[in-house]
């Protein structure tokens, strides 16, 4: 990837016919190439400002179109750029990006755009993270969720841990480095680092949510042939995806639907019944649903009658063991007793709200407030911190040198540095040093 090269792409979706399109270019090169489109002087044209022109190439009009040039920094992406405004045709757009091609730009990759804002200083991982999850969000919740994100607040536990962390690190660098001078704090080292990890835990169980808010939570529905998986299914999605017959072994392929279930994105997957079978095909379809149990944020096991279990299947069994699991009697109207997480009648909504309450308990969605990060990358990272502090407490309560101290807390405090997209300075810790602990009076 030429980060000098000036690329260009459709800003706005192709899935569908809209009014309008927008296509970028950016890169030195951009002005120079829409002069050849125009009969204005470029350089005359004033940034952030609005023109209406007749695009022309090789005395042909293009399209009718309104421009808009951003000049170096002042751009998204910190260099000179172009956004066309032209009509929804897609061949319209198309056309327009081959000529720019053969002018000399380029076609820009996935995530070009974005990237060159990062390495032009227009704003850091962090912050392209938040960006290309909003444009992925799949709720208004999640939307709302990612806005709220955009707020000086939002960083604000994470730049706590940042604080006791570069504490920490600079009070053991100071009686590393300066025994004389040693500042007898250690009766609230372990404190600190409780308060640091607390907030961890809370930032990585928001991080959780997130990732169900914006990637949709996977539900599997499983059980035998003929308990009502395929017809709860359609219950949920509201539309008949799966067939339902009286006989058994109907679906043999896994079916899904997705809806939205107080904010949060689900998708559904109805799968084969699970039992010993000599059909071929049957058999193809029950090794594809073990498949979906093991991909499953969550397993809906349906049962309809009071004796019916998971223990029937030992393969089943094993495959449900470390996975959440809500029990599905599925025929409340026919059965007496409750033995099951939850009673439905699957020939009507009868309970279908218990079970969302259910759903959203097992997987602790109920309170999305929390604060969280965006990326999986994010969440690795906030779990390295989290390990190294607890090692760094254990060592600490062992007594360990202060050598292996400092060692551990420098790969801390790098790492929270990324979360918040700060360049790590080797030396800026000597500040914290001296402002902290009066090294040298």
């Amino acid at each position: 990837m030429n980060i000098n090269d000036t690329i260009v792409a459709i800003a706005t979706s192709t899935s569908s016919i809209a009014a309008l399109n927008i296509v970028r270019m950016t890169g030195d090169k951009s002005f120079q190439i829409l002069q050849k489109l125009i009969k204005r002087d470029v350089n005359k044209l004033e940034e952030r400002k609005m023109y209406h022109f007749v695009l022309e190439y090789e005395n042909k009009i293009i399209d009718d179109a309104l421009i808009v040039l951003f000049k170096g920094k002042n751009s998204f992406c910190g260099e000179d750029t172009v956004e066309f405004n032209i009509h929804g045709s897609p061949l319209i757009a198309y056309r327009l990006i081959k000529i720019l091609i053969s002018l000399g730009a380029r076609m820009a990759r996935n995530g070009e755009f974005s990237f060159r804002s990062v390495i032009n200083g227009k704003m850091n991982l962090i912050e392209a993270e938040r960006i290309n999850a909003l444009i992925h969000a799949k709720t208004e919740l999640g939307s709302e969720k990612l806005l709220s994100s955009f707020s000086k607040d939002y960083f604000k536990p994470i730049k706590k841990i940042k604080e006791s962390v570069e504490y920490l690190y600079a009070y053991f660098l100071q009686v590393l480095d300066y025994p004389e001078e040693y500042n007898d704090e250690d009766e609230y080292v372990e404190g600190r680092i409780d308060g640091c990890l607390e907030i961890i835990d809370a930032i990585i169980s928001g991080t959780r949510r997130n990732s169900y808010l914006f990637s949709g939570v996977k539900v599997v529905i499983c059980g035998e042939p003929n308990v009502g998986k395929s017809t709860l299914l359609n219950r949920i999605v509201k539309e008949d995806r799966a067939i339902v017959t009286s006989i058994e072994g109907t679906t043999r392929d896994v079916i899904s639907g997705e809806v939205e279930i107080r904010g949060v994105p689900f998708v559904f997957y109805d799968t084969a019944g699970i039992r010993k079978s000599d059909d071929l095909v049957e058999s193809i379809g029950i090794k594809k649903s073990f498949e979906m149990i093991e991909k499953a944020d969550l397993v809906l096991f349906l049962v309809d009658d009071e004796s019916n279990d998971f223990e029937y299947d030992k393969e089943l069994k094993e495959a449900l063991k470390n996975k959440k699991v809500i029990k599905v009697q599925t025929k409340s109207d026919l059965v007496k007793n409750r033995l099951d997480d939850v009673d439905i009648s699957i020939g009507n909504d009868s309970n279908i709200e218990e079970l969302y309450d259910l759903i959203m308990t097992d997987l602790d969605l109920n309170d999305l407030s929390q604060p969280g990060l965006f990326s999986l990358q994010d969440l690795t990272n906030l779990e390295s911190v989290k390990k190294a502090l607890i090692k760094c407490k254990e060592d600490f309560s062992n007594e360990a040198s202060y050598d292996l101290l400092t060692i551990n807390l420098n790969e801390v405090y790098q790492r929270v540095k990324t979360l918040l997209g700060e360049d790590y300075d080797p030396n800026e810790i000597y500040d914290v040093v001296f402002k902290n602990f009066c090294v040298g009076k």
